[in-house]
This record gives C-alpha cells, sequence and structure tokens, in this order.
C-alpha cells in the first residue's frame, strides 16, 4: 500500500498520524493526546489522521470526529473524504458522526430523547432567543411564556450562577405569607433566605423587580 498520501506532513505530524496503526489493521488502536499551538497544523494533521484510519480499515461510522464551528466542521469533512479519495480511489465516505459538538451532541440528544424524558422534537433556544424565553409566575417560579427586561441574565445562567455558589436552594424559595397578589413579605425567613440567595450571587431578585421592590 502506499502512503504518498501523507508525503505532505512533517515528522512530528506523521508521527501523530501514524501513532498506533499497522499497514491494514487500525481496529485496536489506544488513545493518542496531541497538544499543538496555533498555525501548527492541527487540522490538516486531524483530517490525515481520520482518513489514514479509514484506509487501514476503520469505519468511517465509528470515527468521532469533533469541531467547534460549522465551517471548520465542512472543512475537516472535505479534507478527510478528499485524501481518502486520493488514496483508494474511491468516491465519498460516510463520516456520520463528524460535525460540530452542538449538531452532534442535539443528534444524540435526539436519538435517545426517550430514555432521558424528552421528546425528540425538542426545540434548541440559541443566545438570542433565551432572554425572551422566561417570565415569573407567581411565588417566584420561572415559566417560558415572555420577556424579563429588567434581568441581563437568562434563567439558566442564574441558576447557573446558585451551583457554582451553592445557592441554587435558596432562589426558588417561596414567601410563608404572600399577599393576595402574591406580593412577597419581605420579612419571613424564607423572603430572607431568598434575597441572601440572589445578594450572593450579585443579581437583582426577578420576583421583588416584578413588584417595584428591587
Amino acid at each position: 500500500m502506499t502512503f504518498d498520501y501523507l508525503k505532505g506532513l512533517n515528522t512530528e505530524q506523521r508521527r501523530a498520524v501514524e501513532y498506533g496503526v499497522n499497514a491494514g489493521e487500525a481496529n485496536n488502536v489506544g488513545p493518542l493526546l496531541v497538544i499543538a499551538g496555533a498555525g501548527s497544523g492541527k487540522t490538516k494533521t486531524l483530517a490525515h489522521r481520520a482518513a489514514h484510519l479509514v484506509v487501514n480499515g476503520v469505519d468511517p461510522q465509528r470515527i468521532l470526529l469533533l469541531t467547534f464551528s460549522r465551517r471548520a466542521a465542512e472543512e475537516m469533512i472535505r479534507r478527510v473524504e478528499r485524501i481518502t479519495r486520493a488514496a483508494l480511489g474511491a468516491g465519498d465516505i460516510d463520516l456520520s458522526w463528524a460535525g460540530t459538538f452542538h449538531a452532534v451532541g442535539a443528534r444524540l440528544l435526539r436519538e435517545f430523547a426517550n430514555r432521558i424524558g424528552l421528546k425528540p422534537s425538542f426545540t434548541i433556544l440559541d443566545r438570542s432567543d433565551a432572554p425572551r424565553a422566561w417570565t415569573i409566575e407567581e411565588g417566584g417560579a420561572f415559566s417560558h411564556k415572555g420577556y424579563l427586561p429588567h434581568l441581563d441574565l437568562t434563567k439558566a445562567q442564574i441558576i447557573q450562577r446558585g451551583l457554582d455558589l451553592g445557592v441554587d436552594y435558596a432562589l426558588t424559595s417561596s414567601c410563608y405569607d404572600p399577599g393576595p397578589d402574591g406580593r412577597p413579605c419581605g420579612a419571613c425567613d424564607s423572603c430572607q433566605l431568598r434575597a441572601k440567595g440572589f445578594a450572593d450571587i450579585g443579581v437583582s431578585d426577578p420576583l421583588l423587580a416584578k413588584f417595584g421592590m428591587a
């Protein structure tokens, strides 16, 4: 078998591409960690590594190839297909598990949605959608009905801050003695706990803001 398709690699790149692969056998390759800086040819090396695995017998549908941006993912797939085609003289290969972290993650969630209590038709909100997706119900509960103009953070970011600081339990505390309109008394133990929780994460309490008490 010719290895001409690797001739454009430098010594270190080729070492990473060929690691653990014997001619015609690459199904028992162990893990490999490559640490490389900007401009070192990471994409080139990864594309050649994936192509080299396919050329040596690995099923392309068993290769997980991930990157951050859609453009980078498309370029990665094109390179792998081009190198493999040149080496094998075959047509396009099926890299069904190549793409962005988000796209492959969403695919996995849809594929196994029923096992984790989701519907496969679930919707993913992007960052611009999120601030408009949450509002406050009576008692301080969150629901997805409108927009909170007084909040710079999304509900998810608020909860994450609470989790990071260990005060998430306080953010959903309900007033023991609310008014007829749901206005918190501000004096009971639950209100005090909630106030401290939001103070700890540095965010105004949206329930207080709703009643002009913030």
